[in-house]
Parts: structure tokens; sequence; C-alpha cells
């Protein structure tokens, strides 16, 4: 029998860090190009071969593309069967993958899961809607693991609000991470960002910091 091979990225300490500290219900505020997608996917194939099923959701299914191509590519040597319509990859493990769109929030509803990713999740529209009615339910069988990341946007949103109150809770585990984090990311082209754009644009997008949109209309708008 022929062995199959899967190539994995190596993950930088911050993501290690993470994978290391994680508890069941985790949310990761991080900067631009910090490496959070990469790590969701790093988090979803090891599920699968394990033998489980995991569920990733994207605001869109635009978002989705590179990711599900991603995935597919990684996982092409062990793949038993894909289904590009409905989005879902099943290994020879016994593991699958599938992938949803978070524009319906009742996408994946009646799923079960080992692990349930939520990316980009500042720009769904029904965050709160999705994950409390649709994917904390799909973890009940497996007891699985939540993840919920995303870099920050202007502007109050649910994303935000989650992060707030899972910093009270000790049932969750929270992160908040920087561009500068991520060591393959030179330091000198994150200044040179930095003594271009604005400065609520570069708290906002690299620091992961909530920027206060009241001080700011004109960036808000």
């Amino acid at each position: 029998m022929s062995e199959a091979t899967i190539k994995l990225q190596k993950l930088h300490s911050r993501q290690g860090e993470i994978i290391a500290t994680h508890k069941r219900f985790n949310i990761l505020k991080c900067g631009r190009r910090f490496g959070k997608t990469e790590l969701m996917q790093d988090i979803a194939i090891n599920c699968a071969l394990d033998g489980f099923p995991a569920g990733y959701w994207s605001p869109t299914y635009k978002d989705l593309y590179e990711v599900w191509n991603a995935v597919k590519v990684a996982c092409a040597e062990i793949t038993l069967r894909k289904d590009e319509q409905v989005k879902q990859i099943e290994l020879i493990t016994g593991g699958k993958i599938d992938f949803w769109s978070l524009e319906d929030p009742d996408s994946g509803k009646g799923r079960k899961y080992k692990v349930a990713i939520v990316d980009e999740a500042e720009k769904a529209r029904k965050l709160k809607l999705a994950i409390n009615g649709t994917i904390l339910p799909t973890l009940a069988d497996y007891a699985g693991d939540l993840w919920i990341v995303s870099s920050p946007k202007f502007g109050r949103t649910d994303f935000k609000e989650m992060f707030e109150d899972a910093k009270k809770d000790d049932n969750w585990q929270v992160w908040r991470f920087t561009t500068y984090d991520n060591p393959y990311i030179k330091h000198e082209e994150i200044e040179l960002h930095k003594s271009i754009l604005p400065k609520a644009y570069f708290d906002c997008e690299y620091m992961a910091l909530d920027v206060d949109v009241v001080a700011m209309p004109f960036a808000y708008n």
C-alpha cells in the first residue's frame, strides 16, 4: 500500500502558543497577516485526520473560496471524495470538512462536528444568531471545540461584544495578537505601513485594537 503525504505549514511561535493554551471555546482577535486563517485550516485538517468531522464557516462564499482551495490542495493525496457543489471534503481517515457561508445563519444546522471554526467573524452580519442558533448546537455530540477568529473593523459588532464577554468567562480562551507577532512579516514593512496610514487605520488593522469610531465619523462612514 503506497503512502499518502500531506504538507501543512509550520506554525510560528504565536500560533503554537494558541494551540498549546486553547480551551473548548476560543476567540482570537489579531492584526492582518498574523496567520489566523492558516492556523484555522491546520486545526480543521488535523480534526479530519483524526477521523472526526469539522465545520468551517466564512462570511460569504467568496471569502470561503481561497480556504476551500487551500485545504483541497493540502489534502489531495488523502482525499477519499470531494464535492465542489456542497463544499465537502472526506478523507481516507473517515474524517471530513464541511464549508459553509454565514450569509445564511442557518447554514450547517442539524450537523455534528468535533471542531467548528468561524473565520473573519467581524464581517458576518448575523454572527450571534449563527453561533447561538446553529453552530454551538453542532458541537454537542462530540463535546467539540469552537473557534471564532477575526481581524477587527470599525464600529460596534457582534464579534467585539462576544470578545469582551468571553474575557469574563472561564469557559473561554481569549487572545489578541498584532501583525508584529507574525515573525514572517518584516517589522520594517509594518513600520512603513504605519508611517503611511492614518493612526486609526493602523491601530485597527495591524494592532487589532478597537478604534473609537465616534471620534472619527468620516472613517466610519
